[in-house]
């Protein structure tokens, strides 16, 4: 199962990594589906259901629909907050700035950036943070 999950968490990304959103999409809302049915409740909340959820959050983005790409992404983040998976936290965050730069709300923004390069920093995660200072300085 784990494999599975693991390998569509790969592949939801690399379809959107070359702008193939509707597979993408079509990825995510099949393993999300698959995580329900094989979860004991409809509240277990797993890693890899909150990375498809940011997935889905990044796809609506990168389509200009801006609150449902918010929305996605604080359900992602609320999901890793409540794992304390501070990696998956930071790399949410890093989509949240562009959510929030999008609305033009450049101090949130700002707030959003500062946090996750905080996270980064902390956990030693390079790539992660050089991606992070892309996406900031518009380079991605």
């Amino acid at each position: 199962m784990f494999v599975k999950v693991h390998t569509t968490d790969y592949l939801g990304e690399a379809w959107f990594g070359i702008g193939e959103f509707k597979k993408a999409k079509q990825i995510c809302d099949h393993t999300i589906k698959f995580l329900n049915e094989i979860n004991s409740s409809p509240s277990d909340n797993s890693l890899e259901s909150g990375r498809m959820i940011r997935l889905l959050g990044k796809i609506a983005l990168a389509q200009g629909k801006l609150d449902l790409a918010e929305e996605n992404l604080q359900h992602s983040l609320q999901i890793f907050t409540a794992q304390g998976n501070q990696l998956e936290i930071g790399r949410t965050l890093s989509s949240l700035m562009n959510v929030a730069t999008g609305r033009g709300d450049l101090e949130l923004s700002l707030t959003y950036t500062q946090k996750a390069q905080r996270i980064f920093r902390r956990l030693g995660a390079k790539h992660d943070l050089k991606q992070l200072n892309k996406l900031k300085s518009g380079s991605v």
